[in-house]
């Protein structure tokens, strides 16, 4: 979750930014850093220019009013193993609601089709 070291930035890196939600980690997107000190760090997106601040010291967002949901950094690799994994969770679980809507229908072949996608998944 928040192992960048943002001491260890440079103008240029790419991050990612997430934000701690009530069930899981939603993310934000990627931002370029523009500037980096010992106390803020500076990340523009690219699509539209807007800037976010974050603290060297506190790790999150310097605007966040909201101080245990806040922002944070992360690196670009970790976000985006998060969104690989929730995409093979919801690849499961449709293949399971598949598999009862075959049941359901009293389909064989479909539902022995849905058994064999089941079991090649790595879950």
């Amino acid at each position: 979750m928040m192992d960048l070291d943002y001491t260890k930035l440079a103008v240029g890196d790419k991050v990612a930014i997430a934000r701690t939600g009530s069930w899981s980690i939603m993310n934000e997107g990627v931002y370029t850093v523009v500037k980096v000190n010992k106390m803020v760090v500076v990340v523009r997106r690219e699509s539209d220019g807007y800037e976010r601040t974050f603290s060297v010291k506190r790790r999150c967002e310097t605007s966040s009013t909201n101080r245990y949901r806040s922002a944070f950094l992360e690196t670009v690799d970790a976000q985006e193993a998060r969104e690989e994994s929730r995409k093979k969770e919801r690849e499961y679980r449709q293949s399971w609601a598949d598999l009862e809507r075959a049941a359901l229908n009293r389909d064989l072949a479909a539902a022995k089709a849905l058994v064999a996608k089941l079991e090649s998944m790595e879950m």
